[in-house]
């Protein structure tokens, strides 16, 4: 049994689902302002984003606003619609925004950090301190897998772009990126 202080009212239960959203909003916000390295068309759908973003935020202080005076219920289905219609598409769209260019980002750093240890490497056999095949074995490893994150990275931004496949698949793409990514530094 639920004491009577434990439930919320339809009122608080609104402003609920507005905090988590604003939180969530928040979180966007973040992810696209970490972002680097992006060319004109890609800072300019980001402030796209960011201007989505604005008016996600106008529209949940509107809906609070609204809850202090107005019909909770009613609002609950604007909000409820808003969410099906717009928020959660365009949320998502940004979700894949972030994961392909961050993971676009962190493909850039394992290339640089791949060139200076296999400077090192061959710096280090010129000395003839290393010697044998095992490191640049694990170079030609290393650079296979990086050559495959790339591939994936390439593909899950092609899948973002194309309108048909909107989204499709991106998020499996850029985590089998970052797997190769991972497994080259093993």
């Amino acid at each position: 049994d639920l004491e009577q202080s434990e439930i919320l009212s339809p009122k608080e239960t609104l402003l609920g689902v507005v905090s988590v959203l604003r939180l969530q909003i928040g979180e966007l916000d973040k992810g696209l302002s970490v972002l680097r390295g992006l060319n004109n068309d890609q800072l300019e759908e980001r402030a796209d984003f960011y201007a989505f973003l604005e008016e996600a935020e106008e529209f949940l202080l509107a809906v609070e606003l609204g809850a202090e005076t107005g019909d909770v219920k009613l609002l609950a289905e604007e909000l409820q619609n808003r969410r099906d219609e717009i928020l959660d598409p365009r949320s998502e769209q940004i979700i894949n925004f972030i994961l392909v260019f961050q993971t676009k980002a962190i493909l850039r750093t394992a290339d640089i950090r791949y060139l200076k240890i296999r400077s090192d490497i061959a710096r280090l056999e010129d000395l003839e301190i290393l010697t044998g095949p095992k490191a640049q074995n694990l170079l030609k490893e290393a650079l296979l897998l990086l050559t495959g994150a790339r591939e994936l990275v390439e593909k899950a931004e092609a899948n973002y772009y194309d309108a048909e496949a909107q989204g499709a698949d991106v998020r499996k793409l850029v985590n089998g990126a970052i797997l190769k990514i991972k497994l080259a530094y093993k």
